[in-house]
């Protein structure tokens, strides 16, 4: 499952071949700024609350410039991580901040210079 956010979160399941043509449109997709990560993180929770996902992978992909998620969504992901689900980030040309403290684990990614690092 993708879940896309630039302006606003979408969720792409992609459970059969048949959908792994949204794969090939993610990638090809132009993302702009105006991240709502609150949206983002709400799409994120109703997805593993949906299909009730246990021990389930969250990659975040971003420059991580937007707010961390309010204490209502953080009491959330709470719930989902007592349920053995992680929650990762790259961070492509921007800086981590204060998502260091949040996430599980969390890699730095500049495209412009090439230079990758892991947390310290």
């Amino acid at each position: 499952m993708l879940i896309t956010y630039s302006v606003r979160a979408k969720i792409l399941e992609i459970h059969k071949p048949s959908q792994f043509h949204k794969i090939k449109e993610f990638f090809n997709a132009r993302f702009c700024g105006g991240t709502d990560g609150e949206d983002m993180f709400s799409k994120v929770i109703y997805a593993l609350q949906v299909k009730d996902y246990e021990m389930a992978d969250v990659l975040v992909i971003s420059d991580f410039k937007f707010s961390l998620p309010s204490p209502s969504t953080t009491e959330q992901i709470d719930k989902e991580r007592a349920k053995g689900t992680k929650f990762y980030g790259l961070c492509i040309n921007g800086g981590i901040g204060d998502y260091k403290n949040f996430l599980d684990d969390h890699w730095n990614l500049d495209v412009e210079t090439s230079v990758y690092t892991a947390k310290f």
